[in-house]
């Protein structure tokens, strides 16, 4: 009995222990799946660390060379907290570099320097950063130390960020959180190596109307100036116009782009004119135009200059220099464009005179015969001035991307053919004011577009009908093989079209950077930071404004997004 007894104790005590070991086997799987699921947030955490830094440092590269590097910290900070929303601005560091080829002995090439870029005052002997080589022993660069100022050129930044991930499981283990960081560099330009070629033949179009106000404008023309100093001239050749319809005068160091001078002047080769049905105004057959060209800078190579740093810089004394430093607003003195609206008389209220209109400049007695005040003459002529500039394209570039008597062979040879590429930016809704027939919004004849559907006494018939008439020229531009950057200021980001807004009129005629013929679009209001630093590293040309300082840089991002000059790089010590 004794023995029975004892077996089954021992059975009951092999049923316990066994009864404590699964217990504590399934609190060890638990505590391991809770703490699988706790990894796996970290990883996640991790992955939008890189893409947030990826962002930023992309953003602050197509702008290079900044000048101010407060400005250029905040838009990483921007950027990097809009593709993670964990993150706070603290968390986010910038450094930047000027990176260029490593030489024979180890130190940094002093060819590339200043030509690739600047660092400024520095040793050649330094060549620790806290412990980090600026000549990494594996790498075939040098990425020295660089403060953006407007002598010293960077051509590299390194955004770094860090945040902790909150567990929810970890804490009953006393983990309750985990620290990710990530740290990248993107740079742009040769980078120590040879830049891919980029040939491109480039018309930029400025919105110069009166309700672009002096520091506006002035921002615009630095954003150019900018644009036109990253640009490789023996690559990329420009023609310059403006909206409104202008003349170019003067040569080298004096061209001016202003007003067209001389009155409006009927022709048998343009279609009939019929400004909101009323077609007493013209003879049939016939139609309205002005004098000027919406392109009346042409194409050229001769913009840039080395500085006294060896930077290069656009040249003022070239005549689209000139004509860019020179820009001047439609609604300056001096600058009123004579036949801009066809005006009614007051005391009869007939739109009469030699030819069935009078030209007059008295805007605060007459109003025009579509409805609106004479003193607000510069509405924006979209359609008529994208009309202008991919016809100029067009007429000008061989079906190879060649300029006949500017290409001399360097641009064959680099064995890519030249992209066609509009660049245009306005701050206004458009409000076309000429033609009425379809047959003007084809790019085969030079008529100017009108969009006279409507009454005067409902005007925003007449402007939907202007943005449907701008986005059937961008449609038909970029079937052409145009790449289409559209660049939205000021109002444009809260106005309308009649029932569309202007922002996702514009955002449409940009093409996205897969396809030329794609269609962009305008995710927000670009009302604050975040919203433009999202809006202007998406996947389209359609870039936002709503600042003169926005203004300022958007021209220059917007051409290094096109130019795909910017890359991340492996610099030991420097990212991960």
């Amino acid at each position: 009995m004794m023995n029975s007894e004892r077996s089954t104790t021992s059975v009951r005590n092999q049923r316990g222990v066994t009864a404590v070991v699964i217990a504590i086997a399934v609190m060890l799987l638990a505590a391991a799946g809770a703490l699988g699921f706790d990894i796996a947030r970290l990883a996640f955490a991790r992955q939008q660390l890189r893409n947030a830094v990826d962002a930023a440092a992309q953003a602050v590269a197509v702008g290079m060379p900044v000048t101010d590097p407060v400005a250029a910290t905040q838009l990483a900070q921007n950027y990097a907290m809009a593709n993670d929303p964990n993150l706070s601005a603290s968390k986010v560091k910038t450094a930047f570099f000027c990176v260029v080829a490593k030489a024979s002995d180890g130190s940094p090439d002093q060819r590339q320097i200043p030509a690739t870029c600047n660092p400024g005052s520095w040793s050649d002997s330094a060549y620790d950063l806290t412990g980090k080589k600026q000549c990494p022993d594996a790498s075939k660069v040098c990425a020295i130390p660089c403060t953006p100022s407007t002598t010293a050129k960077c051509n590299a930044v390194q955004v770094s960020a860090s945040r902790d991930v909150q567990f929810i499981f970890g804490p009953a283990i006393n983990i309750p959180s985990a620290p990710v960081a990530a740290a990248t560099v993107s740079c742009r330009g040769t980078c120590g190596g040879e830049a891919p070629p980029n040939p491109m033949n480039v018309v930029v179009m400025a919105d110069r109307t009166p309700s672009m106000n002096s520091t506006e404008l002035s921002s615009m023309k630095s954003g150019l100036t900018s644009m036109l100093g990253m640009m490789t001239p023996s690559q990329q050749y420009v023609a310059f116009g403006a909206i409104a319809i202008s003349t170019g005068t003067g040569s080298s160091g004096s061209a001016k782009v202003t007003a067209a001078s001389g009155t409006a002047f009927q022709s048998a080769d343009y279609a009939s004119f019929d400004a909101l049905g009323k077609t007493t105004w013209s003879s049939t057959g016939k139609s309205w135009r002005f004098n000027g060209s919406w392109v009346p800078i042409g194409f050229t190579k001769n913009y840039n200059k080395a500085d006294s740093s060896g930077t290069n810089v656009m040249d003022t004394s070239t005549q689209l220099g000139s004509a860019v430093s020179g820009l001047a607003s439609s609604g300056a003195s001096g600058n009123y464009p004579s036949p801009w609206h066809l005006s009614r008389n007051t005391t009869t209220g007939a739109c009469g005179g030699t030819n069935g209109v009078t030209m007059t400049t008295t805007y605060t007695k007459t109003r025009d015969c579509f409805g609106q005040a004479l003193n607000n003459f510069g509405n924006t002529h979209l359609a008529s001035a994208l009309k202008g500039a991919a016809r100029y394209l067009l007429s000008n570039v061989d079906s190879s991307g060649y300029v006949s008597g500017l290409d001399d062979g360097t641009r064959a040879a680099l064995g890519v053919p030249p992209k066609n590429v509009i660049v245009f930016e306005t701050d206004g809704s458009p409000v076309e004011v000429f033609n009425s027939a379809d047959a003007s919004l084809s790019l085969s004849n030079n008529f100017d577009i009108g969009a006279t559907s409507g009454t005067s006494s409902n005007p925003q018939t007449v402007t939907q009908k202007a943005c449907e008439n701008f986005a059937s020229v961008a449609d038909a531009a970029k079937a052409a093989g145009i790449t289409i950057i559209t660049i939205g200021y000021g109002d444009v980001n809260s106005s309308n079209c009649g029932s569309l807004t202007t922002r996702s009129v514009l955002a449409a005629a940009a093409s996205t950077q897969t396809s030329v013929t794609g269609i962009g679009v305008a995710d927000s209001t670009c009302s604050n930071e975040d919203e433009i630093a999202a809006e202007n590293s998406d996947s389209d040309y359609y870039y936002c404004a709503a600042s003169a300082d926005d203004l300022k840089s958007v021209f220059a991002a917007a051409m290094g997004s096109l130019s795909g000059g910017t890359k991340f790089m492996a610099i030991d010590g420097f990212g991960d």
